[in-house]
C-alpha cells in the first residue's frame, strides 16, 4: 500500500523519550531494520 507514514493510536506523553525504527517491504521481502533512534 506504499505507506510511508504512521502515527500512534493516542497523544505521546509529555517529557518521555521514545525509541522507534524502521523497515522496508517491497511485497516479497524485508530490509533489514534502521538503527534505533529517539526523540
Amino acid at each position: 500500500d506504499n505507506t510511508t507514514a504512521w502515527q500512534p493510536g493516542s497523544a505521546l506523553d509529555e517529557n518521555t523519550h521514545y525509541y522507534w525504527r524502521a523497515r522496508a517491504y517491497d511485497g516479497l521481502a524485508y530490509s533489514d531494520w534502521l538503527a534505533t533512534a529517539g526523540f
